[in-house]
């Protein structure tokens, strides 16, 4: 699992001494499904990256219920600008799935900060656009319609997947995830019932967005498509807020256009 942490740190311009340093005092833990890793009021004493699993953020006042409204995926990082600041958690991350965690010791990180001016800078360029991703998400979780909000946990969902495939592929150690009824799970994110988001799995289905067997939902052929879903998200800002299910394949059948295209070379 070690490996795609240090491709991560190398992204983030980390000198290969600082690199060893992280690696030698990293612990890696699993949580399981519903934990709080990190409680409003606590310290952040560690830099936590997500290796595996999807990891959300709940009201301060209900760490235990209600809805998510932002989400962490897999290759990214947690606690980094508290930890510059040394201040206490203001939030409850809560692991969505299973996941797969390293926490690096914050005199470490406060190191590096210190002596290297790229890492430095590639941590503020990391934190901003990340902040702004979240705020986007946040805002699509409370604000979109049903239909988009279904899209964008199944995109989750497929990233999930597709991290584990990746992973697999490199060679790198990995845990799979266990995750729990993939309906619930997508239904808990959207915030929709079993009934809204059956009829929306019925129109994905049959599309070929979604493949359904024996209740387990799989991405093999679409993740790439579900990522440019996020994908243009993040970079336009923009969302329906009444996309409803006819919107929402027409959407898909455009990405997948996209994909197609540059994938012969002519996009």
């Amino acid at each position: 699992m070690i490996r795609q942490f240090i491709h991560f740190l190398k992204d983030l311009q980390l000198s290969p001494e600082a690199i060893q340093q992280f690696s030698m005092h990293t612990r890696y833990k699993d949580a399981e499904s519903g934990q709080v890793i990190s409680r409003r009021g606590e310290p952040a004493d560690s830099l936590i990256y997500i290796h595996q699993g999807l990891i959300g953020l709940r009201s301060p006042h209900e760490p235990d219920q209600g809805q998510f409204y932002s989400l962490y995926a897999p290759n990214t990082l947690i606690n980094e600008n508290l930890a510059l600041a040394n201040i206490p958690q203001v939030v409850n991350f809560v692991t969505i799935t299973e996941c797969t965690l390293a926490y690096v010791p914050i005199n470490l990180y406060h190191d590096a900060l210190a002596r290297e001016p790229n890492f430095r800078l590639s941590m503020h360029k990391f934190s901003a656009t990340r902040s702004n991703r979240l705020r986007l998400a946040e805002f699509a979780l409370r604000k979109g319609s049903p239909t988009f909000r279904i899209m964008l946990a199944l995109a989750y969902h497929a990233m999930i997947i597709g991290n584990e495939m990746s992973l697999s592929e490199t060679g790198n150690q990995i845990k799979s995830i266990a995750l729990k009824s993939p309906h619930q799970l997508i239904a808990e994110l959207a915030n929709v019932s079993r009934s809204v988001l059956h009829e929306h799995l019925r129109a994905f289905v049959a599309a070929g967005f979604v493949e359904h067997k024996y209740r387990e939902l799989n991405f093999l052929k679409t993740r790439l498509i579900w990522f440019k879903f996020i994908e243009r998200i993040y970079s336009t800002g923009v969302f329906d807020a009444n996309l409803n299910i006819a919107g929402g394949l027409a959407l898909m059948n455009e990405l997948s256009a996209a994909c197609s295209s540059q994938g012969s070379g002519t996009g």
